[in-house]
Formats: structure tokens, C-alpha cells, sequence
């Protein structure tokens, strides 16, 4: 890795500019990220060791970064059209025997309904068992079992309040696959003819529906619960540009209130000023978008 860097680094100063420009550069040829972050411990370890040598006397070490990975685009349909998709692909045919029937209607609908109302993730919806249900607490919510172990509460969207209650006595309250789901959802799309979406595209769905509609990112962090609102900053942060021009067009002084007419017509006189015209005998009508008097 040391040879690679010394041919990237050419002509260039050792600098923690240069180091970082041949990560971003190894991140761009789509190594792995065991790899890249690999190389950063070895840079910074070269870096503590030419200062110790006092070849260098600047210890950048700790400003030597791991490349942010690119998001991926998301390709999410809208939350209504979502729910066209659900709806048609567990609507029984003609063809389906009684059985088919029911497990369309009573696990797969239910299971990617409330997915999509919830955010939860596919291993959480299938692990929730009737004892998870707390459907008569003051807030009725169900608990899931999510990624490290941790055991937390979701609330329960009203529309699915009843189902629900009718499957307290069962072990398993939805008795689905890992993969069924998944190819649930794309033969919907494959039927309404839209991009194909999986079952993570759900919680995506939700939680970028909730940030177009002004519901701050915090909350949403805490309602998919991630460890950090880094985290739903990393993926949905791009989606809040609406709630960024809200606050800024709220809270600015000059765009709330605009600035005065005095201060506007001295920067017209100024501009007037600039390509040569005498402002001493000009009045300046703003409200009216005029100029009187003698050019």
C-alpha cells in the first residue's frame, strides 16, 4: 500500500490534503472498506512515525478520515402507490384454493401493511409474537426484538389496532418467510408495471414520507431507532431541504421582515452612482418601481 501511495503522491507535499485525496481515490475504485480502512491506519501510523523521526514536524494523523460512502439512490414509490402495490398483490385470484386465499388476506397483507406504516425492519415484523402485543396501554404499541438484541416499542397505527388484537393468543403473530414478502412486493410491481421495490424499501417509504411532511429528523430517527440521528442523516438528509429553507426563511431577519425601503433606495442610489448617474436630484419610489427627477 506504501508503494501506491508514494506513485500517487508524485510531484505532491505529504500533507493530510494529499493523503486523503489518494483515499477518496482508492475508495473510487470500489475497494472494499476493510481495505481503505486499512490504509488509514497505515497512513496515520506512517505519519506518527515521520514525526517522531522529525521528518515532519505537523502530526495530521487524527485529521486522516474515512471517505464517506456515496449513498445509494433510492428508487421509493410513494406511499399511496405503495399501498396500491400491497393491495393488488395479496388480492386472491381466481386460481387461488382456499388456503392461498387466507394467507394472502390474513399474513401477507396485514405483514407489509403495517411494515409500511411502522418502518420495521423484515426480521423485526416476523420475530413479534402475540405476547409483544400491548394493545390496551394508554399508547397501544407492540414491542420488537431489533438489530443488537434490544427490545422496543413501537406504536400501534389505528387502522391496524383490531387486527392486531385479534392475534394476541398467537405465538408468532405473522406467519411469514424471510424471502415470501419480497417476492410478494415484486410481483405487485411487476403487475401495476412500476420500479421494483423489497421489503427494506418500506421503511425507507415511511420514513422519507414522514420527512417530506415536515416531521423533524430527530423524531424519525427515534421512530425507525437508529443508534444515532447521524445515521438518518446519512440516508434521508437530502430529503429535509424543505424543513432547511423553512427555518432559514423563518428565523433569517432580512428574508422574514425584507429589507427597508431607506436601505433598498440607498443601494439603488449606489448602483446609480456606480455607472455615472448624479442621485441628488433623483427620488426614488420603490413601492412604485420608480425614479423621478432630473438624469
Amino acid at each position: 500500500m506504501y508503494y501506491q501511495f508514494l506513485a500517487y503522491c508524485g510531484d505532491r507535499s505529504f500533507s493530510a490534503e494529499t493523503i486523503q485525496d489518494f483515499l477518496y481515490a482508492m475508495r473510487a475504485r470500489n475497494l472494499s472498506v476493510n481495505t481503505v480502512r486499512t490504509a488509514v491506519n497505515l497512513l496515520r501510523i506512517l505519519v506518527h512515525h515521520l514525526v517522531a523521526k522529525r521528518i515532519i514536524t505537523n502530526d495530521f494523523s487524527e485529521e486522516l478520515i474515512m471517505p464517506k460512502e456515496k449513498s445509494k439512490e433510492l428508487h421509493l414509490l410513494s406511499m399511496e402507490l405503495t399501498e396500491k402495490v400491497i393491495m393488488l398483490t395479496t388480492k386472491p385470484g381466481k386460481g387461488d384454493n382456499s388456503r392461498n386465499r387466507r394467507i394472502k388476506l390474513e399474513e401477507y397483507r396485514p405483514a407489509l401493511k403495517l411494515a409500511l406504516r411502522t418502518g420495521v425492519r423484515n426480521a423485526e415484523i416476523r420475530s413479534i409474537k402475540g405476547s409483544d402485543l400491548h394493545l390496551d396501554a394508554e399508547t397501544p404499541v407492540f414491542m420488537v426484538h431489533s438489530k443488537g438484541g434490544q427490545v422496543e416499542p413501537v406504536p400501534v397505527p389505528l387502522d391496524m389496532l383490531e387486527f392486531l388484537r385479534s392475534r394476541t393468543g398467537r405465538e408468532r403473530v405473522f406467519e411469514v418467510s424471510a424471502g415470501i414478502l419480497n417476492d410478494v412486493l415484486a410481483r405487485g410491481c411487476k403487475k401495476l408495471g412500476v420500479h421494483p421495490i423489497n421489503f427494506h424499501d418500506l421503511r425507507h417509504t415511511f420514513a422519507t414520507h414522514l420527512l417530506t411532511r415536515g416531521v423533524p429528523i430527530q423524531l424519525v430517527s427515534r421512530i425507525l431507532r437508529h443508534s444515532s440521528v447521524l445515521i438518518t442523516d446519512k440516508y434521508y438528509s437530502h430529503y429535509v431541504v424543505g424543513d432547511l429553507s423553512r427555518a432559514m426563511n423563518a428565523n433569517h431577519e432580512l428574508i422574514r421582515v425584507g429589507i427597508s425601503d431607506d436601505i433598498m433606495a440607498e443601494y439603488v442610489r449606489k448602483v446609480l452612482e456606480q455607472i455615472g448617474i448624479n442621485t441628488n436630484n433623483i427620488a426614488i419610489d420603490l413601492e412604485h418601481h420608480t425614479f423621478g427627477g432630473k438624469w
